[in-house]
């Protein structure tokens, strides 16, 4: 097995992994990712407005985007 980095020494980000986290939770859970975290996580720390579905809405309040050029 070839290891790409040594542990600790770098990170790379896995999109793959993280859809296969909401699948599972969705399974786990037997209720969409959006209801689980809404029920297990917004509703609790008080995110009224937060979600995972998008709303192409013109009243929403969005944070403020900055996009910082490559290193």
């Amino acid at each position: 097995m070839v290891v790409g980095y040594e542990p600790n020494d770098n990170y790379q980000y896995s999109g793959g992994g993280y859809t296969l986290l909401q699948l599972l939770i969705e399974e786990v859970s037997n209720t969409s990712f959006n209801d689980y975290t809404t029920q297990a996580v917004f509703e609790p720390l008080q995110m009224n407005r937060s979600s995972f579905i998008w709303s192409d809405s013109s009243d929403l309040e969005l944070a403020t985007f900055y996009n910082s050029p490559p290193l």
